[in-house]
């Protein structure tokens, strides 16, 4: 018996230059559900069908950016109860909407600019480690560093840099 999981991109990663495919898989047992799913596939809602086996999984970037995040289908056949039927368990869709969680894993980005003929500011948009999307302007001839979850888009010279792990605030 199988079932079907909608997979959806939330709308505040959509944006990002720095992810376009991405690699579905099912556990137990690292089944490849889909490999090559584009992101606007992603961003649009894309459905397949699982064998009841598998309870969940995770869905990979695979560009430059490779973050994934866990989703959880179904929990498996219950007696006289299957997913199609009333009253049946249904899968949840993965939605890595940021949200705040004290168990957030966050990173040290330097951010250096240059800045360019024409161009004196940059920008970065980002994750916080409370699960909040973040837009900072970056003045020209200067570097900092943020704490982040992830960067979602950079109009910088220069690719922020990971450094590792840091402190929450």
């Amino acid at each position: 018996m199988a079932y079907q999981v909608t997979f959806t991109l939330s709308p505040a990663y959509t944006g990002t230059t720095v992810a376009d495919d991405f690699t579905i898989i099912g556990n137990p047992g690292n089944v490849t559900i889909a490999t090559a799913v584009s992101k606007t596939d992603l961003t649009n809602g894309v459905t397949y069908t699982v064998d009841d086996t598998i309870t969940g999984g995770t869905v990979t970037s695979t560009g430059v950016c490779t973050n994934s995040v866990a989703w959880t289908g179904w929990a498996g056949p219950s007696e006289g109860v299957g997913p199609s039927e009333p009253g049946g368990p249904t899968a949840t869709p993965i939605s890595p909407t940021p949200t705040p969680d004290a168990a957030a894993t966050c990173f040290e980005w330097s951010i250096d600019y240059p800045g360019s003929l024409g161009d004196p500011e940059g920008s970065v948009a980002y994750i916080d480690c409370d699960g909040v999307q973040q837009n900072d302007i970056v003045q020209a001839d200067t570097s900092s560093t943020i704490c982040a979850q992830q960067i979602l888009d950079y109009s910088l010279i220069q690719q922020p840099t990971n450094n590792g792990l840091c402190a929450q605030p």
